[in-house]
């Protein structure tokens, strides 16, 4: 489960529909893949911020490529 800004979700969004890989970063370590399925997102907030500070999140599966290291 990813929880993202705005420009996140439309990097995002435009990786998708592309076809291009995603790089994930956690804690220390990396992974590079392929989104699963479409991305369906969720507001997280329920008041309203300017466009820019809203937070949405998301549950995604990568097909992993590779991995490795920060």
């Amino acid at each position: 489960e990813i929880l993202s800004n705005y420009n996140q979700v439309d990097l995002i969004n435009l990786a998708e529909s592309k076809g291009e890989p995603l790089r994930l970063i956690e804690n220390d370590r990396y992974y590079i893949g392929m989104l699963d399925d479409v991305v369906d997102w969720s507001r997280f907030l329920l008041r309203r911020l300017s466009k820019s500070e809203t937070l949405y999140t998301a549950k995604i599966q990568l097909n992993i490529s590779e991995e490795g290291s920060v």
